[in-house]
């Protein structure tokens, strides 16, 4: 089949896949009615929710109680006050009361109480007068109430009433503008310049910022975070049904069947699932950019701000380089949504796979909202985030071409790995047409459950996920109260965990846990690889710290607050808890559950992914990744854990010894000393990594055939 066959084949399919997502009512809801009209109504209401809210608090009228106030200096104050906010249409009134008509009210309030019927103690004690003050700001008889004696003031008012917390600012600016006087009639009447002591310096504040700039600051915390939303949302459904929904619908057993290759398939049903979400998008950014008008239009007639001279035309160049960043990220994120929903087997499961997808989408589009975040080298490179600021800084009128080639690249060499992964997905039947042997066991009644073999990969990501859980929230009340004892604590309940679920789930602990002897000669290949994968772990980890110098820094601390304790109890805590407990868990019961479902590539780099994750550092990750992923190719190369166990103590044995003797360290491995290295034996070391790892997957290879 020619190229332009092929190219046919897919303009096909892609035109099935197009009929079939505008066939779904579902998607072609999601697809128009949320960015046409959902969103523009959602923003609409809380808009005039708003505006009636502040038209509320404006239109009050505050009753304030006077309580042996001089004079009346504070009331006129108030009444300036709230003249010069009426002229900004801030309408308020302002009724005053002395303190005999309060005493009226709580005693009508007191007889009242004492002949209720309700009341049966007729003995009861008035109530007290703070309490009256309380009970009469609580019900909102009056919004504040000012006490004076010995020439100090008291004000009483209710924080959780907003017309009291209104009127005690307005009482307080009110009292700091009678000290003003006061202080100024004193100076004066010692015959001294008030103004000059009082205001020795003037300062006088511009500006500088357009009204392009200005709005561009308000759009550039809202917009990409709408646009990421809007393309999660677009790509949701259509990846669903594309994936999960056809397998549902079985015809995708009928789609393979086709004399159409699987990279045809992908490609169509990847295209397609991406020009919605990007139409999806231009649609919200269209409908909000009609609402935006509106609204401006609306505050601009009724006079509260002058937008007539916004030059809309400015922001053509951060529009005309948003486009193509959209198209990157809508990719990006369609590979995303379909790498992970085409993991479930029906619609419903594949919305529970989205869950987490779209939380961390979200949680990573709100770094738009963080002020003073430079946008550098590093920013550009993650996911997501990198297109949050790019746009945010174009709206700013900063514009970085370097960064703006370094957003569109990575994000699509992020993609082009995410469809690598895709492919693989789509060449493998066992995940593609599971038989529902890998759901969660403790859904099941124990007396259903057979005793023997190895957790399903339900059960693996379930101790994953509250594995990470337990390590976030224990771990941390553990290691803060505890210091390096909550270390060790931490460490046994990551371990006692997958061991309560082997024991309740009844599976055999032996094959979960990979607890064997490997044969020797497996020792030698598992050597050689592990050594070169710690020192290629050293290499990244130099590198990384280079990049993120204060997350270095603030980890190296951490391991030094924990050499307080005796040497042997802090080599033991660091390095021999975690060789046993976290390969127990990463290594033996994860794994296992993992390879019962997904093939061999795909295990190790789950396994080696949720092990760095696990670490919950941006600077360690890759390198404790890369650590995950060898162990567990050892692991299912061996079918031992004891290999991974020892390579794990010796690793952070290395970090330890070089703390406590660094001296021999500078003298005969400067390597891995503190202090920068050179790249001369960054290139050293990284070379003798490569050629370890590449025996060692060798020697592994060969011990598997034989």
């Amino acid at each position: 089949m020619g190229e332009v066959s092929s190219r046919k084949m897919i303009s096909i399919l892609f035109k099935k896949e197009m009929k079939d997502i505008f066939r779904d009512r579902k998607s072609v809801l999601m697809m128009f009615f949320v960015p046409v009209v959902l969103y523009p109504l959602i923003f609409l209401v809380a808009f005039f929710i708003l505006s009636m809210m502040q038209t509320g608090v404006s239109t009050q009228v505050y009753h304030i109680v006077l309580d042996g106030v001089p004079d009346s200096r504070m009331e006129r104050s108030i009444d300036e006050i709230r003249k010069k906010e009426n002229e900004q249409k801030t309408t308020y009134e302002v009724m005053y009361f002395n303190k005999s008509d309060f005493e009226a009210i709580t005693k009508a309030w007191d007889d009242a109480k004492a002949v209720s019927p309700d009341n049966k103690n007729t003995d009861t004690k008035k109530s007290t007068f703070a309490s009256s003050i309380a009970r009469a700001l609580k019900e909102e008889s009056i919004q504040a109430y000012v006490g004076y004696e010995n020439n100090s003031y008291h004000i009483y008012y209710n924080s959780s009433v907003t017309n009291s917390a209104q009127a005690a600012r307005l009482v307080e600016t009110a009292l700091g503008d009678v000290k003003h006087d006061l202080i100024v009639e004193n100076l004066e009447e010692k015959g001294l310049d008030a103004e000059k002591i009082l205001n020795p310096i003037k300062v006088n504040e511009s500006d500088t910022a357009t009204s392009e700039q200005s709005l561009g600051y308000f759009l550039g915390t809202i917009i990409p975070f709408m646009m990421i939303i809007s393309l999660l949302v677009g790509v949701f459904t259509p990846a669903i049904d594309a994936t999960s929904g056809e397998k549902e619908r079985g015809t995708l057993e009928t789609l393979l069947m086709m004399p159409v290759s699987n990279s045809q398939i992908i490609v169509s049903k990847f295209l397609s699932v991406a020009l919605i979400g990007l139409i999806t998008t231009l649609l919200s950014i269209a409908s909000m950019a009609g609402l935006g008008a509106y609204i401006l239009n609306l505050v601009s007639s009724s006079g509260v701000i002058d937008v007539g001279g916004i030059n809309i035309g400015s922001f053509l160049p951060a529009i005309l380089i948003t486009i193509p960043v959209l198209i990157v990220l809508s990719l990006f994120l369609t590979a995303i949504s379909m790498c992970v929903t085409c993991f479930a087997k029906t619609y419903k499961e594949a919305n529970t796979y989205m869950s987490p997808v779209m939380i961390v989408v979200m949680l990573t589009g709100y770094i738009g909202f963080i002020p003073n975040l430079d946008f550098d080298k590093t920013m550009a490179m993650i996911p997501v985030a990198n297109v949050c600021l790019l746009i945010k800084n174009l709206l700013l009128f900063k514009v970085n071409i370097e960064l703006v080639v370094i957003v569109i690249l990575s994000t699509a060499v992020y993609t082009g790995l995410v469809i690598l992964l895709l492919g693989k997905v789509y060449h493998s039947e066992a995940i593609l047409f599971d038989e529902g042997k890998n759901g969660l066991a403790l859904l099941e009644r124990r007396s259903n459950m057979k005793p023997g073999g190895v957790p399903s990969s339900g059960d693996a990501w379930f101790v994953v996920l509250v594995g990470f859980l337990l390590l976030v929230y224990a771990g941390g009340l553990l290691q803060t109260h505890y210091g390096l004892n909550g270390v060790a604590m931490s460490q046994v309940v990551l371990a006692v965990f997958p061991i309560l679920m082997t024991m309740y789930t009844k599976k055999n602990p032996l094959k979960t846990f990979n607890l064997r002897s490997p044969r020797p000669k497996a020792w030698i290949g598992s050597l050689v690889l592990g050594l070169g994968a710690i020192l290629m772990g050293i290499v990244i980890s130099n590198i990384m710290t280079s990049l993120f110098p204060n997350e270095g820094e603030a980890f190296n601390s951490t391991i030094e607050m924990m050499f307080d304790g005796p040497p042997v109890w802090v080599w033991a805590v660091v390095c021999v808890f975690p060789a046993i407990c976290e390969e127990l868990l990463f290594r033996g019961y994860i794994l296992s559950g993992l390879r019962s479902r997904y093939p061999e590539w795909a295990t190790v780099l789950a396994v080696g992914a949720c092990f760095g994750i696990f670490h919950t550092s941006m600077m360690r990750f890759p390198g404790t990744c890369l650590l995950g992923m060898v162990f567990a190719f050892i692991v299912c190369r061996t079918g031992s854990i004891i290999p991974g166990m020892i390579l794990h103590c010796l690793n952070n044995s290395i970090a330890i010894l070089s703390m406590y003797f660094p001296e021999f360290f500078k003298k005969y491995l400067p390597y891995l000393a503190d202090g920068t290295p050179s790249a001369g034996d960054t290139m050293i070391t990284a070379g003798v990594g490569l050629v370890m790892l590449v025996v060692g997957v060798i020697l592994l290879k060969r011990r598997s055939a034989s």
